[in-house]
């Protein structure tokens, strides 16, 4: 802006000058010989000057606001809510929490602003632990708010969540979110070593990242790479393929060994055949692990044991995918219908094997 400005004060320069001329001529021959050669010459020299001292004010001004809109910026960040506390030492968990991995909601409200309308209006549920649960709903319906309301990244304003029975909003943010793994929609990678980006924090041996790629598909792209494990990996892992970094963050879950995974949207950018790799990892690695999915694709979350189904904030419907195909004028069901008639069936047959499947591991654990 400033550059700008002092442009056009130069860009003016000819004229202003041709203006004080002009004036200081017109003043000597209206003074009559008052004004003395000497005088008039002086105020020549002076008035040739104020150009400079024009350019130089406006630069001042301009820097002026600039720098003020940077103070604004910093009194803004100091009047935002601040966090929870990290750590807790009254109410820290066991080490052991959560065993089970149990997700239950019970009347949650969130909004981002409190003169704004809840987001989440009321939401109640359980989801056992182990459970493979599916987050469906249409853009804005409050899928990601619910995500951020699980790793209290917004706070809820009414009602509470539970893992295995403790409140999370009465422990400290580091005990849940070290809990909790998540695989975003965009991969987070550092521009770092491979190694890093898998064991940030160092807790596990070179043998468990080498099972960990190998789960994922990685390890033998990763041994081709110069210095395998200590290889350099671009900011945003930008020298991996979408899919790959995927493969990344789900190589780093796996390692992580927690009993609830988050899944926000992260088969979205990916082709079908990473999408059933993920998949079979999901179901190989992750078997009593609580997993929580948010997909637009059906055939995503078809198979999972329980479907929540959210539309403007409020929970429509929950429960298994095939109790909610047989619902007459159902949501999800108008959601499946929209695929065409052979995805319908396909789907449809899907849902089917998947309960015959949890029947049977119902009645083995029974029998146990």
């Amino acid at each position: 802006m400033g550059e700008w400005m002092g442009g056009r004060e130069r860009d003016g320069e000819g004229v202003k000058k041709t203006v004080v001329i002009f004036i200081a001529s017109i003043g000597a021959v209206a003074s009559k010989g008052v004004l003395s050669p000497v005088l008039v010459g002086l105020s020549l020299a002076y008035g040739s000057q104020l150009s400079g001292l024009f350019q130089w004010t406006v630069r001042q001004f301009t820097e002026v606001e600039n720098v003020f809109v940077s103070v604004e910026r910093c009194l803004e960040y100091t009047d935002l809510p601040q966090e929870g506390g990290l750590l807790i030492i009254q109410r820290q968990p066991e080490p052991s929490w959560p065993k089970q991995g149990s997700i239950r909601l019970e009347n949650l409200k969130v909004r981002y602003h409190a003169d704004m309308e809840p987001v989440l209006k009321g939401i109640s549920f359980l989801i056992e632990g182990g459970e493979k649960c599916g987050i469906v709903g249409r853009t804005g319906a409050g899928k990601s708010t619910l995500m951020l309301a699980l790793f209290r990244l917004v706070d809820a304003t009414e009602g509470h969540i539970f893992f295995d029975d403790v409140n999370i909003a009465e422990i400290g943010l580091e005990n849940l979110r070290r809990k909790i793994s998540a695989i975003p929609q965009d991969p987070v990678l550092f521009g770092s070593t491979v190694r890093f980006n898998l064991d940030p924090f160092s807790e596990h041996s070179e043998q468990e990242l080498w099972d960990a790629l190998q789960a994922v598909q990685l390890k033998d792209k990763v041994m081709k790479l110069q210095g395998t494990l200590n290889a350099s990996m671009a900011e945003f892992g930008d020298n991996f393929s979408v899919g790959e970094r995927q493969m990344c963050c789900l190589a780093r879950a796996i390692l992580q060994k927690s009993k609830i995974l988050i899944m926000d949207e992260a088969t979205a950018n990916v082709d079908l055949e990473t999408d059933a790799q993920i998949q079979t990892t999901l179901r190989e690695r992750f078997v009593n692990s609580t997993v929580l999915i948010i997909a637009h694709r059906m055939d995503t979350i078809i198979d999972v044991d329980k479907i929540a189904l959210l539309d403007h904030g409020k929970l429509e419907e929950f429960g298994p995918p095939e109790e909610l195909l047989d619902k007459e004028e159902g949501m999800f069901r108008g959601m499946v219908k929209r695929v065409g008639a052979a995805g319908e069936a396909q789907l449809r047959q899907t849902a089917k094997q998947s309960a015959e499947e949890r029947e049977t591991r119902r009645r083995r654990m029974e029998g146990k």
